[in-house]
């Protein structure tokens, strides 16, 4: 497949399980709606801290050392833009430099935490790969997007940091309904290659394995089917993870070994933890948006 590189046989994983990182929706009084929060939490389930207090946050994800979080912070101006705290929430601030029209989201670290992969929705009609980097404190785009009709979403770094995946809407799909497929392309913003053309299916919300081997994602068909599959990063031998009516925002532990992700089973709601082929399920939090924090 052109442009696609995984990590090697022998790769390593890149740490130990730390705290899960995950947003939850609080009542203010001042937004009928409610506010988005950050929080962490033990794998356990115990020991929650709320990171941020100030307006809405969400899209949080840990640097590869586990030491910082980036995640999308609103500005009381209504401008939305990437942000960094340390794990405890301490030392907030912007890190992404962005125009007075522009809006960023989907924030996620580079293996070696120099750059940032983002989504940049600009005021001149056009929404893209961005990627951030910490040592010269530049923005380049990938030109990926097409306007507001292929829109890119959700992406992630392959562990080896040669390969982004993520999802495109496409507005003009599947009979003029919108539909969302999943694409890869070069760090460098070649070789873009799509990897899923499912009609009226979308698949969305993808992570790699930290072996390199694998990515986890949503799939949703119909007015409420959901689930949560695995497949080779070619697009090949697709498996059923999790299924049912909301299932979806699924992220891989460090080690490899386990997967959290938003789901409604029994008569509860919220980031769940369970094994890549879905067994062994423990409910950690209400919320979603869970990752997991990298111990060395």
């Amino acid at each position: 497949m052109t442009g696609l590189a995984v990590a090697p046989a022998n790769a390593t994983y890149p740490g130990r399980n730390g705290r899960i990182v995950y947003v939850n929706t609080l009542d203010s009084p001042d937004v009928e709606v409610g506010v988005n929060e950050i929080f962490t939490v033990r794998p356990n389930g115990t020991g929650r801290r709320q990171l941020t207090y100030r307006v809405n946050n969400d899209s949080p994800d840990w640097a590869p050392a586990g030491h910082r979080i980036a995640y999308v912070h609103w500005l009381k101006s209504g401008a939305v833009r990437i942000w960094v705290m340390g794990a405890n929430g301490h030392h907030k601030h912007q890190l992404v430099p962005g125009g007075r029209h522009d809006f960023d989201q989907d924030p996620t670290w580079a293996p070696g935490g120099k750059r940032i992969l983002f989504i940049r929705t600009s005021g001149v009609g056009r929404v893209d790969l961005m990627v951030y980097s910490l040592a010269s404190h530049t923005v380049q785009a990938l030109h990926v997007g097409r306007g507001f009709s292929l829109i890119p979403e959700s992406p992630a770094w392959s562990p080896d940091g040669r390969t982004i995946v993520f999802s495109v809407l496409d507005k003009a799909s599947n009979d003029g309904d919108p539909q969302t497929d999943l694409f890869t392309v070069r760090a460098n913003g070649t070789g873009l290659t799509q990897i899923t053309r499912t009609a009226k299916t979308s698949e969305e919300g993808v992570d790699w394995s930290p072996d390199g081997r694998r990515l986890l994602f949503t799939r949703l068909w119909g007015a409420c089917e959901e689930e949560v599959n695995t497949m080779n990063p070619d697009g090949t031998d697709r498996r059923r993870v999790r299924s049912g009516c909301t299932t979806s925002e699924p992220a891989w532990s460090p080690d490899g070994h386990r997967i959290l992700t938003y789901a409604v089973i029994g008569r509860r709601w919220g980031v769940w933890a369970m094994t890549p082929t879905g067994a062994h399920r423990r409910f950690i939090a209400r919320g979603g948006d869970g990752h997991w924090q990298p111990l060395r």
